[in-house]
């Protein structure tokens, strides 16, 4: 399954990537400080009833200045391959702007298509730099994406960053150890956890997970599982 990462907070860099994910991953960067995106911030889409008026809401809301084409033909046909956006060098402001720019675009390219199987993965780190509130890019990804095969990947090491909307709509959860004082992890956790994990069990499991283990809920069960690391998961793979 190809993936779209889109990295403000720098954490995809090249440079610094391990060499199992830069060989099995493949990953293309492409420098959108450096060589700019050539995408039309005017252009309406399907999902535009009201044409130019919601077009300049979206600029209003969003617009800074952000050339290489970015074809999201080519990288959703890529067989799996990685493409890191890479936006270091902007500005906080332009970061934010460019990528909210890119994912209106991407959604109007996927909704074009119409309903299908999962077409790519989309990652965004750090998403406190970008909005998740309701009218955001990000939002309607995580509102309406799949129905168009688009999945919405969220990291943060802070659980504060995700809005009650992504905990509500996101399918699954993986929850490495966390400090959860306020237990607002457990409670948003515990709501969707249908198997006999009480909330008290939940914040023992979450605030006490040893270092490479993860609770992971999918289809509302929990579970402990161990998260292999990249080296270890290619040494199966090659077994």
């Amino acid at each position: 399954m190809p993936s779209i990462v889109f990295d403000y907070g720098q954490g995809f860099s090249l440079d610094v990537a391990p060499l199992g994910f830069v060989r099995y991953a493949q990953p293309v960067e492409l420098q959108a400080s450096r060589d700019g995106v050539d995408i039309n911030p005017l252009q309406p889409f399907p999902f535009d009833l009201h044409g130019p008026r919601n077009v300049a809401q979206r600029i209003a809301d969003t617009f800074r200045e952000s050339g290489q084409r970015l074809a999201w033909t080519d990288m959703i046909r890529s067989a799996g391959r990685t493409f890191i956006i890479q936006l270091k060098g902007l500005e906080h402001s332009l970061e934010r702007a460019v990528t909210e720019f890119l994912l209106w675009n991407l959604i109007g390219f996927i909704e074009s298509l119409g309903p299908g199987p999962m077409r790519c993965f989309v990652v965004l780190d750090e998403p406190h730099k970008l909005s998740l509130d309701r009218g955001s890019p990000a939002e309607k990804l995580l509102r309406e994406g799949r129905k168009f095969g688009l999945g919405l990947m969220l990291a943060s090491q802070q659980p504060e960053d995700f809005s009650p909307v992504a905990f509500a709509t996101t399918a699954t959860k993986v929850v490495f150890q966390v400090g959860d004082e306020r237990s607002t992890v457990s409670r948003q956790l515990h709501r969707k956890v249908k198997n006999a994990h009480s909330l008290s069990d939940i914040y023992e499991i979450v605030t006490k997970l040893p270092r490479g283990w993860a609770y992971v809920v999918t289809e509302n069960i929990g579970h402990v599982v161990e998260i292999l690391s990249l080296e270890e998961r290619v040494a199966r793979w090659n077994q």
